[in-house]
């Protein structure tokens, strides 16, 4: 059975994160380095399964330390995906759901928004994938969920729609509850970010559409 694939970009990296990720992961789990996050891997000693990207950001010598040894996938810089991307779609050809990306967030936004926006594409293909940094957890869901207060990344639960509106939207076990409303991204967008779990769970209930979850802790 296979198990979690962990992709680690090239934006900002908490070491004490990967460590902990890479110390948990079992023999069915693999590690994709997309270009510059070969470099947090190699400050810890740790080799990934694959290496994929186009290198415009990692040291020559960092990657040849790997050449012998591990699967380098090699792109060029003028392309239409971007290194993360490419590393999700290395995963799912590999028949992986369930995906765990670490630094894609950090530095320039553009990348960051791509980042969020590929939980909506890989959703609809049944892939889940959840962005970490140190302060934030973001993922997708498409129906009804319960989030359990102590598997909660953070203090903080924010949700926003995505691809358009929400009907019939109900939240409750939270400091902020709100009973079927329409969640609107133009109309009311920050009606739902920054709610706290009161309760041992947080019962999120909706008719259709997508929401973004971020979990979240202050700095």
């Amino acid at each position: 059975m296979l198990g979690v694939a962990y992709i680690i970009a090239g934006g900002e990296i908490d070491k004490d994160l990967l460590s902990a990720l890479m110390n948990s992961r079992k023999k069915a789990d693999i590690v994709v380095a997309a270009d510059a996050g070969l470099k947090g891997l190699d400050e810890l000693e740790i080799s990934p399964d694959f290496i994929l990207g186009d290198f415009d950001s990692l040291g020559k010598e960092v990657l040849e330390k790997y050449s012998k040894t591990i699967n380098i996938s090699r792109y060029s810089s003028e392309k239409d995906f971007s290194d993360t991307e490419l590393s999700v779609e290395l995963c799912v050809s590999k028949g992986f759901k369930n995906i765990t990306v670490l630094g894609c967030f950090g530095g320039r936004m553009d990348h960051s928004l791509a980042n969020i926006n590929l939980l909506y594409k890989y959703y609809k293909e049944g892939v889940y994938i959840s962005l970490l940094d140190r302060y934030n957890k973001l993922y997708l869901i498409g129906k009804s969920q319960i989030i359990h207060k102590n598997d909660m990344w953070g203090k903080y639960l924010s949700l926003f729609p995505m691809g358009g509106v929400v009907e019939g939207f109900s939240i409750s076990g939270v400091k902020y509850p709100l009973k079927n409303v329409v969640l609107d991204k133009y109309k009311n967008p920050s009606l739902t970010i920054s709610n706290e779990i009161i309760d041992e769970e947080c019962n999120i209930d909706f008719k259709n559409g997508m929401i973004l979850i971020v979990e979240s802790k202050d700095f």
